[in-house]
């Protein structure tokens, strides 16, 4: 993990958080960071999101990007700005002031942070890479995760940004699924982003039977303990069309 250096221009007023939601085909999960032992800070034991302060020489999209794959390891997130959080107090607590100024190795004032949030599917490469860094998944609305700063206003910012982008394009949620999907598994995505509970049927007829860009397929599950239930795929190829329609 990268170690702030002042040689390198760190500019102590701004910075990014990362929020990484993660789909592990059941649950929707969150990444985050553990204060407790990082840049050799002890008696902390709550977590943050990925981030960085921003260094002179760079953007916000290139801070970004660094600071995910520091911790991640993975070059090809497409992570996308939300929001800006430039509360005067977010980071003026004594706690959280002398746990910065220890990170950074510098004097630091007032922080203006910038959001940045992606949904990736958990395949094993995903979920093995905490293990060399000091960071966890913990389930969306876990109460037992204390969060540092104002990381649980800009949690529920990107929640609420995830679910307007489902909601308006759909594709974000079928890179979730394998190109090859039943309504159970589709189900259970938006059951995660959404927290909730849908009635088969009604979800059904909502956004599969009445959804133009699903395809049913002349296929069905095998070797499984219920009743197999069809394939399903989306068209994503009718869906660009519609988005340059669209636009």
């Amino acid at each position: 993990m990268e170690i702030y250096s002042a040689t390198r221009g760190l500019y102590p007023h701004v910075s990014v958080d990362c929020v990484i939601f993660g789909f592990d085909g059941q649950a929707l999960k969150v990444l985050l960071m553990s204060r407790r032992d990082e840049a050799h800070n002890s008696g902390y034991n709550d977590y943050k999101f990925p981030g960085s302060l921003v260094y002179a020489n760079e953007d916000l999209d290139t801070a970004a990007v660094r600071a995910a794959h520091d911790i991640t390891g993975l070059r090809d997130l497409r992570l996308r700005q939300f929001r800006t959080f430039g509360a005067p107090d977010r980071a003026s607590s004594p706690r959280d002031k002398r746990w910065l100024e220890n990170a950074t190795r510098q004097q630091v004032g007032r922080i203006v942070t910038v959001g940045y949030l992606t949904l990736i599917k958990m395949g094993e490469e995903v979920r093995s890479f905490g293990e060399d860094y000091n960071v966890a998944w913990f389930d969306v609305g876990d109460s037992t995760v204390q969060l540092a700063f104002d990381h649980p206003l800009i949690l529920a910012e990107a929640l609420r940004e995830i679910r307007r982008q489902v909601a308006s394009r759909p594709a974000v949620v079928f890179d979730l699924l394998p190109p090859k999907f039943t309504a159970r598994e589709l189900r259970a995505a938006y059951s995660a982003i959404f927290s909730r509970t849908y009635d088969v049927r009604n979800f059904n007829k909502k956004f599969i039977e009445n959804e133009p860009l699903i395809v049913a397929l002349d296929e069905k599950e095998r070797n499984v303990k219920h009743r197999a239930a069809r394939y399903l795929r989306f068209d994503r190829k009718a869906y660009a069309r519609q988005l340059t329609i669209d636009s």
